[in-house]
């Protein structure tokens, strides 16, 4: 297994991932292949894409990972974290967030955020990797 930077020749790769993980519980989301490119394509712009590849060069999960501006510096936010149902308990997730977290950290980074999913696998494994609820605080959502 290795790690690498993305590029826009895995777009489709990725996007396969994104939309096949993202279609399961709990998440139930029907993304089509129009928005998840358009969601892709707007995170190729300026931020940090990593994948995981097997040992056949096939892609088989990836990290986007960003930095923001807040009252205290820069922050860093995992915005996606995705690994194929197959490769799931393996460690890759592991390895594709201690990449992540270098990079941000290499970038003077000292916080770092994530949203995820209470009803999740991974929200417990985040926990386990050192991220909190962040008290006082909701994702809060409206329909227009």
């Amino acid at each position: 297994m290795k790690i690498r930077e993305a590029n826009e020749k895995d777009m489709n790769k990725i996007m396969k991932i994104f939309m096949e993980e993202y279609k399961k519980p709990p998440y139930n989301e029907n993304w089509t292949e129009e928005y998840a490119r358009k969601k892709l394509e707007y995170y190729f712009k300026g931020n940090n894409i990593d994948v995981a590849e097997d040992e056949n060069g096939e892609i088989i999960g990836f990290i986007i990972s960003s930095s923001y501006c807040w009252y205290d510096g820069l922050r860093g936010s995992v915005d996606e974290i995705v690994v194929s149902l197959k490769f799931q308990g393996t460690g890759i997730g592991k390895k594709l967030m201690e990449k992540a977290m270098g990079r941000l950290k290499e970038m003077g980074i000292k916080k770092v955020s994530l949203m995820s999913s209470t009803k999740s696998k991974a929200f417990e494994i985040y926990k386990k990797w050192g991220f909190e609820d962040e008290e006082g605080y909701v994702f809060m959502i409206k329909d227009l």
